[in-house]
């Protein structure tokens, strides 16, 4: 075999080998083929499959707008079929831009790899719904746009809904009496329109903490901004009172509370507070607790008073014995010059606690009186010389009368206690030389004005004031100065009776008081008695003589004491009467009974066990219609009408009695023509 031979076999082979493998690699390629014809056809299911799954829209246009592809969650959003869609352009759906702008808006799409924006479509049935979309070109060429939407149409209306309720909060606080606030630590980020409207601040956002500091009143500053530093540090509620100064320059009361609001890291964001007005409720309250010791002093007063006329009540029954048979003795001695002093000794001692028992009554506001109607002008000036002789030639005594002043109905007798009693306390008062000045004066109040007086109420009033320059009152006596034995002065010195009977004089005679005093410049007390109603004047009691009237008329004596009724008995015996005494009102009765019209006149005492004086009284007229009453008591009991005015036509006589009063008494009621 020649070598040609040789080669040409060799490459024989080498072909028979390539063409074995290509045909190897043929089959190998379709293989290969086939393999990414299946992975292909798969994804392009799966993603086939997210997209229509989805709930977003997705669609691809192409250059023209032309739909290429949906899926069946933007059918559903427009209302379309895929085949409807295919056949349209998106044009046709946008209700934002005209076609003209949406194919430039398409040409200016391609030079951006992705494009996010809000937009609204039209669905088949005409609405149009918001919608954001993102698009994004397929092809580098340009050649098809995807694009996928999201309906907007929920949190459109959760932001409606939010703006809304945002609105109505802003207004509600806007609107609220509160100050409302927001501060972050270096400024306020929220104010109400309360808080401007009260500060006089310009609306701003950036309010640094002066705009609330620089209010407080300098005496409250320290505590709150302490109180403050603590709540912020600590990272707790803040909870103060302080006043606050308004646009005007005045200072109001404000409870201020605020809680910490916090991030979500759990850091301190910022706190959230209000500050509320508290000033009328501070007001009322102390109101509240002026009227509670007002009521609590009221009612201390009122226990003094009972008591108080309990102990003269029983006390001038047992100095009515002492006085009576003083009188008696020093009657039946004559000039003994050495039983006489004693006895006119234990008279002048009866005498002054008489006149003690007299103030406790008044103070008590159980005093038997008899009211009249007075000019206090005329009343007063016929006083001056009196009171100018009370208070000394050192003391200038100054009258300044008002005018118009109408008049008042009090018995003068009481008068003449509260002009008497309160003179003597101002020249007390004054160390040397001073001056007392007394004034009148009428006031009208009405329920605002009656809040600043104990127990005042509204009306028309007339005004009766004393002033004086002495030392003045300290303020820790001031509660006490009404009150019955409270006295400043030394022992001895005085009894502590002279303004609790004034007290009880005008309180019975529905008035009221107010003292103001300046400790070292002196001291005004001043009286406010209402001011009576009629015009006409009744004129004042002719004076009686001190001579001791007798009579010779039978008279039924009737007192459950038995010590009086013996004093008394003898006493009127002597004086000439005929008396039948009876220790009890079934005695009186039977007597009664007994003497029928003989009885001239009945003198009983109004409290008794079995039956009280004026039931007596009653009871006796059945057998003696013309019999005669006289009342006596250590107070006024039951014919005393409310707050102790006597009633009219009823006569009375107070314990303890000397034998002149009585006597003139007795011939007063005896020598009265019968009703």
């Amino acid at each position: 075999m020649t070598s040609e031979t040789s080669e040409i076999a060799l490459l024989r082979t080498k072909i028979a080998e390539l063409t074995a493998r290509e045909a190897q690699l043929r089959q190998e390629l379709e293989q290969l083929e086939r393999q990414r014809g299946g992975v292909l056809e798969g994804r392009e299911d799966f993603l086939r499959a997210v997209l229509e799954t989805s709930m977003d829209g997705f669609w691809v246009i192409d250059a023209t707008g032309a739909f290429r592809e949906v899926n069946e969650a933007y059918c559903a959003m427009l209302g379309y079929n895929r085949d409807e869609l295919l056949r349209m352009n998106i044009a046709a759906l946008d209700a934002e831009e005209t076609p003209a702008k949406i194919a430039t808006r398409i040409k200016e799409m391609s030079a951006n790899a992705s494009e996010l924006f809000e937009t609204r479509h039209r669905r088949k049935d005409g609405s149009i719904f918001p919608m954001e979309v993102s698009t994004t070109w397929l092809d580098e060429d340009g050649g098809r746009l995807v694009c996928f939407c999201h309906d907007l149409t929920d949190r459109h209306e959760v932001e409606k809904a939010l703006q809304q309720s945002e609105g109505r909060l802003s207004h509600i606080l806007d609107n609220a009496v509160w100050q409302i606030w927001a501060f972050d630590g270096r400024y306020f980020t929220y104010l109400n329109r309360a808080y401007y409207d009260f500060t006089g601040l310009r609306v701003d956002n950036q309010h640094k903490i002066e705009a609330w500091t620089s209010f407080i009143h300098p005496e409250d500053y320290r505590a709150a901004m302490q109180q403050w530093n603590q709540a912020w540090e600590a990272e707790e509620e803040f909870d103060s009172c302080f006043r606050m100064k308004n646009k005007f320059g005045e200072y109001r009361d404000f409870w201020c509370r605020a809680v910490p609001i916090f991030q979500t890291d759990g850091g301190l964001s910022h706190y959230q507070g209000f500050n509320i007005d508290i000033t009328e409720r501070n007001q009322a309250k102390a109101q509240q607790e002026k009227l509670q010791e007002q009521l609590a002093h009221a009612q201390k007063m009122e226990s003094a008073g009972r008591l108080a006329g309990g102990i003269a009540h029983d006390f001038n029954n047992m100095l009515g014995v002492i006085l009576g048979y003083s009188e008696l003795l020093l009657a039946q001695i004559g000039d003994n010059q050495q039983i006489r002093p004693a006895l006119q000794g234990i008279q002048e001692a009866a005498e002054r606690s008489a006149e003690l028992t007299r103030q406790l009554l008044a103070f008590a506001r159980k005093q038997a009186v008899v009211p009249r109607k007075l000019e206090v002008n005329r009343t007063l000036e016929g006083m001056l010389k009196m009171l100018q002789r009370l208070t000394g030639e050192d003391i200038d005594l100054a009258w300044i009368p008002g005018e118009g002043l109408g008049q008042i109905k009090i018995d003068p007798s009481q008068l003449d206690q509260i002009m008497v009693n309160l003179c003597a306390n101002a020249r007390e008062a004054i160390t040397d030389t001073g001056r007392i000045s007394i004034e009148t004066g009428s006031a009208v109040l009405d329920h605002r004005a009656c809040e600043e007086f104990a127990d005042a109420l509204p009306g028309e009033y007339v005004t009766l004031a004393v002033s004086d320059t002495g030392c003045g009152i300290h303020p820790d006596a001031l509660p006490h100065l009404f009150e019955p034995f409270y006295t400043t002065k030394e022992h001895g010195q005085g009894t502590g009776l002279g303004l609790s009977t004034v007290y009880g004089i005008v309180k019975q005679n529905n008035g009221f008081l107010h003292v103001e005093s300046v400790s070292g410049e002196g001291t005004t007390l001043k009286i406010y008695l209402p001011r009576y109603s009629e015009e006409n004047q009744e004129r004042a009691e002719t004076a009686k003589g001190e001579a001791v009237a007798t009579g010779t008329e039978t008279i039924l004596l009737v007192e459950d004491e038995a010590m009086i009724l013996e004093m008394t008995t003898m006493m009127l015996q002597g004086q000439g009467y005929r008396i039948l005494p009876a220790a009890t009102p079934g005695e009186a009765i039977r007597l009664a009974e007994a003497h029928g019209s003989e009885i001239g006149l009945l003198i009983a005492d109004l409290v008794m066990p079995e039956m009280n004086g004026r039931d007596l009284a009653e009871k006796l007229m059945t057998f003696n219609p013309r019999l005669k009453r006289l009342f006596m008591s250590g107070y006024t009991a039951s014919v005393i009408a409310r707050h102790g005015v006597l009633e009219e036509g009823i006569h009375f006589i107070q314990k303890p009695f000397s034998r002149s009063a009585i006597a003139a008494k007795i011939r007063e009621v005896l020598d009265q023509a019968p009703a």
